[in-house]
């Protein structure tokens, strides 16, 4: 069986981050530990759980996307970094940049992966409160430049889902359920994540411990 990768996918601000903390803390590991983007106490206290790495590459990706596309020698170096990042049956890949570069990182992956997506929903108006607050290292944005990032970013993000949803299995959360309702919400991520693979013998302990990382406070960031 091919090892699994999730790919977690959302607009900037829709509570991607938390969900790649619960599926870290279950043991899909969201990167190399000593790789990962750390906390910041005003945007993202527990954590962005990204890969400097890929953050940093895609990035780049996604710079020549906008002039024109990918160049081969990128193809090539993304593939790299899947091998060199893989850990285990099953790991995770998170970063705002999926919402335009889901379907050529999981093309990238495909002959190598069993693919699986996570779309992580939230409600408009909170994704723009939360950009207005945070945007630009705390700065902050106005409203009609947070609603119009928005919209771009959820515009991309429908795109990418409707083609990526055509060959691999995907998961839909709404991120207010799972903030208000972790234990109802969390097992059905899971029970996603993990299809298929054996349960580990931990698996209820890390159950609990995802349910509970998930704060109630976290929709106020």
């Amino acid at each position: 069986m091919k090892p699994r990768l999730i790919l977690v996918i959302g607009a900037a601000r829709s509570g991607t981050s938390c969900v790649a903390g619960v599926l870290h803390t279950l043991g899909v590991r969201m990167g190399i530990e000593e790789h990962l983007i750390g906390p910041h106490p005003e945007f993202n206290p527990k954590g962005h759980f990204e890969d400097v790495c890929f953050h940093d590459f895609l990035a780049q990706v996604l710079a020549n996307e906008h002039r024109g596309g990918a160049t081969g020698a990128q193809w090539t170096e993304m593939q790299r970094l899947l091998a060199e990042h893989q850990q285990g049956p099953v790991w995770g890949l998170k970063d705002a940049s999926l919402v335009h570069l889901g379907e050529w990182v999981a093309a990238a992956a495909a002959p190598d992966y069993g693919l699986r997506v996570v779309a992580v929903h939230r409600r408009f108006d909170g994704i723009v409160a939360s950009r207005q607050r945070h945007a630009n290292e705390g700065q902050g944005a106005t409203y009609s430049e947070a609603v119009a990032s928005t919209l771009r970013h959820l515009e991309a993000m429908g795109g990418t889902l409707r083609r990526l949803g055509a060959r691999y299995p995907v998961h839909h959360i709404q991120y207010e359920a799972m903030v208000a309702r972790p234990g109802a919400e969390v097992p059905y991520l899971v029970s996603f994540a993990l299809a298929g693979l054996l349960w580990p013998a931990d698996g209820d302990e890390r159950l609990a411990q995802a349910v509970a990382f998930v704060d109630p406070e976290l929709r106020h960031f």
